[in-house]
C-alpha cells in the first residue's frame, strides 16, 4: 500500500513563473561575495534541476570568479 507520494512541484506539476530561479538569482547576486557582479537569468536557468547549494557555488564562480565556501553557500541558501 502506497502511503506517501512526493512530487517536484516547481516547473514540473505547476508553472510557478520561474519564481524559484528568480529567488536563486537574488540569493546569489545579492550576497556580499558577489557584490558588484552580475549574473543573467539565462546563467541561472542552466542550473535548472541541480541541487541548489551546488548551483549557488557554481553561479558564484561564474558571477565573480570567487570560490564559495560552505558558510558562503549556507548564507546564500538561507536567503534563498
Amino acid at each position: 500500500m502506497m502511503r506517501l507520494v512526493a512530487f517536484d512541484m516547481a516547473g514540473t506539476t505547476i508553472d510557478e513563473g520561474d519564481a524559484v530561479y528568480a529567488a536563486l538569482h537574488v540569493a546569489v547576486v545579492d550576497d556580499e561575495l558577489n557584490s558588484g557582479h552580475s549574473l543573467s537569468m539565462d546563467d541561472v536557468q542552466t542550473w535548472m534541476g541541480a541541487e541548489k547549494r551546488t548551483a549557488m557555488r557554481e553561479l558564484t564562480r561564474l558571477a565573480s570568479g570567487a570560490e564559495a565556501t560552505a558558510p558562503d553557500v549556507e548564507r546564500m541558501y538561507e536567503r534563498f
